[in-house]
């Protein structure tokens, strides 16, 4: 009986030291993971930033030229700075000439970028869809993070394109945001010469 007795409180405090020392390690684990959840905030509001910085600069270029310039003149200088950006590549000149500045253009540069892709994949027209050939690009490793962030815009743009009524107010600037983003793209993807 009286080994009984020494043993119930050598066992209570043998738990709560169990007890103490889980909740310290889940402590340790929680306490891990938020900081890795800062890291992924902060990173998520360089990303944030940068894309503000482009789109500040973007609509510098924008006011920096002369308000006497007709629309059609805008349209073509800004056309003019995306092929410069994609390092004058005869391919995607072509692609940028043809292609008329309007709501149309986010679907033109998707299906231009989406037939490019498909021959750096080797994948054959109607397979899969954009999102579906960004994503084997990812997982093959063909494609790193800046690409993947320039096809998710083009992507995301152009469906906002196709399937809602687009402000008239951005409309101009998310078709600017558009031809930037495959301009930045292009040296990513390889497709055609230079």
């Amino acid at each position: 009986m009286r080994t009984n007795q020494l043993n119930s409180p050598t066992m209570h405090t043998n738990y709560v030291i169990q007890d103490q020392f889980f909740e310290d390690e889940r402590a340790e684990e929680l306490s891990q993971e938020v900081s890795l959840l800062k890291d992924q905030l902060e990173s998520v509001a360089e990303e944030r930033d940068d894309y503000m910085s482009l789109l500040g600069n973007m609509h510098k270029q924008l006011n920096d030229l002369s308000v006497n310039e007709s629309p059609r003149n805008i349209e073509q200088d800004i056309k003019n700075i995306a092929k410069k950006c994609a390092g004058s590549n005869k391919a995607f000149n072509k692609i940028i000439d043809d292609v008329e500045f309007n709501h149309s253009l986010p679907i033109s540069i998707q299906n231009s970028v989406e037939k490019c892709l498909r021959r750096k994949l080797s994948i054959k027209p109607n397979d899969l869809n954009f999102f579906e050939l960004i994503s084997i690009g990812r997982d093959k490793g063909l494609l790193n993070d800046e690409a993947l962030d320039y096809l998710h815009t083009i992507r995301k743009q152009r469906n906002i394109f196709a399937h809602t009524e687009v402000d008239a107010q951005t409309r101009f600037s998310r078709i600017s945001f558009v031809l930037n983003s495959a301009a930045l793209l292009w040296s990513h993807l390889e497709c055609g010469s230079k």
